[in-house]
Parts: structure tokens; C-alpha cells; sequence
């Protein structure tokens, strides 16, 4: 029971975060690591008691792959939405800024126009380290999250495996 309430809870808890906040999405990869614990946990230790072992292992020699490509393809999914979420995001604010400033050059031309070039060359700054230092933080996390699946899925197998052949439940 305390295993459902888990993967329930993570399974919600990442799916709302990814649908309420997906400009924020390099720190995703670590919230939504236990996105897939609840397929593991259904199709795996729920289905168990309705089939043999030899089916079982069958199964799971199947679905273990699909799954790790499911993962694989949610965790480029999330890379692609963090990767454009931030380009987009970040430009139309950098855009957004051209047009204050042309708007404050037109307007008060005499009091900001000397210090906007100043202005603009530091905002065009942060907008480069933020861009590039937000896209290799989420090109980072991706291998980082890759890794730890890999591993979690090369302990779900063995543990199937020695769960089979000694008829574990």
C-alpha cells in the first residue's frame, strides 16, 4: 500500500509540475525521474500473481525495453520542451527590451539616451549566459537522469529475475 501511495503520489506530483510549469523544465528531469515508476510498479508486481513464472519473465523481457525507450522518449520530450521553452521565452523578453528602449530613446531622449547602450550591452549579456548556461544545465541533467535510469532499470530487471526464479511475492 505504501508502495501505491508513492508512485501514485510521484506520478501526479510530476505530471502537475510539468503541466503548470514547463518554462522551468531543466530541474523536470530530477521531478519527473518517478514519472514511469507507477507503469513499472503496475505491470510488473500487480500482473505477477495472474501469470506463471515463465510468462512472466517472457513479459518482462518485452516490456522492460519498451519502457526504457518510453522513458527515453518522455525524458527527450521534456529536453525539447525545456530547450525551446527557454529560447522562446528568453527572446521575446530580449525582444521586449529592444522595444523599451526604443521607446525610451523616442521619449526621453534627453535623459536615458546616454546610459541605454549601456544598458543594452549588459541585458544582451545576461541574455547570453543565461541562454547557454540554461541549456547546458538541461543537456547536464538529461545525462545525469539517463544514468540513473539506466541503473534503476538494470536493478528492476535483476530483482524481476531473482523475484522468478525464486518465486518471490
Amino acid at each position: 500500500m505504501h508502495l501505491e501511495f508513492h508512485s501514485f503520489f510521484s506520478f501526479s506530483f510530476s505530471l502537475i509540475i510539468f503541466c503548470f510549469f514547463p518554462v522551468s523544465s531543466p530541474f523536470l528531469f530530477f521531478l519527473s525521474s518517478y514519472f514511469h515508476v507507477f507503469f513499472y510498479y503496475f505491470f510488473f508486481f500487480r500482473i505477477q500473481k495472474y501469470f506463471p513464472s515463465s510468462y512472466f519473465i517472457l513479459a518482462s523481457s518485452v516490456f522492460l525495453p519498451f519502457f526504457l525507450s518510453f522513458s527515453s522518449f518522455f525524458s527527450l520530450l521534456f529536453f525539447l520542451s525545456s530547450f525551446l521553452s527557454i529560447f522562446i521565452f528568453s527572446s521575446l523578453h530580449f525582444f521586449l527590451y529592444i522595444l523599451l528602449s526604443i521607446f525610451l530613446s523616442f521619449y526621453l531622449r534627453f535623459f536615458l539616451s546616454s546610459f541605454l547602450p549601456i544598458y543594452f550591452a549588459f541585458y544582451l549579456l545576461y541574455f547570453l549566459s543565461s541562454f547557454f548556461l540554461s541549456t547546458f544545465l538541461s543537456i547536464f541533467l538529461s545525462f545525469i537522469v539517463f544514468l540513473l535510469r539506466f541503473l534503476r532499470f538494470l536493478f528492476i530487471s535483476f530483482f524481476i529475475s531473482f523475484s522468478c526464479k525464486f518465486n518471490i511475492r
